[in-house]
């Protein structure tokens, strides 16, 4: 699944939450948050978290083109 890096990106800055407190609350390794913004793709599953963490619906952060 796709995401939008950059969306996520400035979720954290306008939250001013840092990537291992949000791989925290989404209950995934910091290093996986990482590779998904870095490579710009996850599992559904991974993309739900990670929005509950940022207290996002995950379209926000879901790329459906």
């Amino acid at each position: 699944m796709k995401i939008k890096k950059g969306k996520i990106e400035l979720l954290l800055a306008e939250k001013g939450l840092g990537c291992q407190e949000v791989a925290k609350n989404a209950q995934i390794h910091p290093q996986v948050l990482s590779v998904v913004i870095h490579r710009g793709t996850c599992r559904p599953a991974t993309a739900g978290k990670i929005a509950r963490a940022l207290g996002v619906d995950p379209e926000e952060i879901v790329d459906n083109e």
